[in-house]
């Protein structure tokens, strides 16, 4: 069929029902998606839509309307390619624990994984909205991000880097992220995947351990005993103090049953 389809019918539009008749008769039009058809073209002209009526300002009748066209052809094709993305790899969606997001050349976010929602708090119909990844980025690391992608972008490689993205309650969530290229069938690139890993924990754990370090050695520097610290096969791996004539680096690495008298090496065992 040749005409104007319906991009929601799949339809071909009656002429009353065309945006532009509408707008003459009083409606407004917003951003409805047709196709056009024609016998020459070598494939369909898809078009978003806008039609708003022109009124007299003291009758506020209509005599006239404006149509707005938006080309959306090739984003339409795009889309296709992103939901084939989406059934292929929903198993690994769907299983994933850490985040996974797909943007596409122009900075949209066609798909997210459930842990993404999980985690952040943002759903699809947020990015839908037009939300992008530098609006939950934090401003200091915009110019590091743009100077990694832009690697992923010229040279094609798998780039890994830390940094923090806004929670949508407007917590802030250190990440590690991974991001990549992601090909067509052709093996053009169409968007950029990204995995991204909460390491809250991580950071908390290693902040633990920097605290236990600084008071084990706040400990071992005054306490006036003599302390030694052994792993589980006896070898020493810090001491306080020294005999006379020894060297801490004489002591640590020996096995700590060197330093006992004979007779007390077996009760120490």
């Amino acid at each position: 069929e040749y005409g104007v389809v319906d991009g929601e019918t799949g339809k071909l539009v009656p002429a009353d029902k065309l945006p532009l008749v509408r707008a003459l008769g009083g409606q407004t039009v917003a951003e409805h998606e047709l196709c056009l058809r024609t016998a020459t073209a070598n494939q369909d002209l898809w078009l978003s839509v806008t039609a708003t009526p022109v009124r007299d300002a003291s009758t506020k009748t209509s005599y006239g309307g404006v149509v707005v066209f938006r080309d959306i052809t090739e984003e339409r094709a795009a889309n296709r390619k992103y939901h084939e993305l989406n059934e292929r790899f929903s198993g690994v969606f769907r299983a994933s624990k850490d985040a996974i997001a797909f943007g596409t050349l122009d900075g949209r976010v066609p798909i997210i994984s459930p842990s993404y929602t999980r985690i952040f708090g943002y759903t699809a119909a947020d990015f839908d909205r037009g939300l992008t990844f530098y609006q939950i980025t934090p401003p200091e690391y915009h110019e590091m991000e743009k100077t990694e992608l832009a690697r992923v972008m010229r040279d094609g490689a798998t780039v890994e880097y830390e940094k923090e993205l806004l929670h949508k309650d407007g917590r802030r969530i250190p990440v590690h992220l991974t991001a990549f290229l992601v090909p067509s069938d052709e093996g053009e690139p169409i968007g950029l995947a990204a995995i991204i890993r909460d390491i809250t924990e991580e950071r908390q754990a290693a902040a633990a351990l920097r605290e236990s370090e600084v008071r084990w050695r706040s400990l071992l520097t005054h306490s006036h005993d003599f302390l030694i610290i052994v792993d589980r096969q006896g070898t020493v791996l810090s001491l306080n103090r020294v005999r006379p004539g020894e060297t801490a680096e004489q002591i640590v690495g020996r096995s700590v049953f060197d330093l006992l008298p004979v007779a007390a090496e077996g009760n120490a065992r």
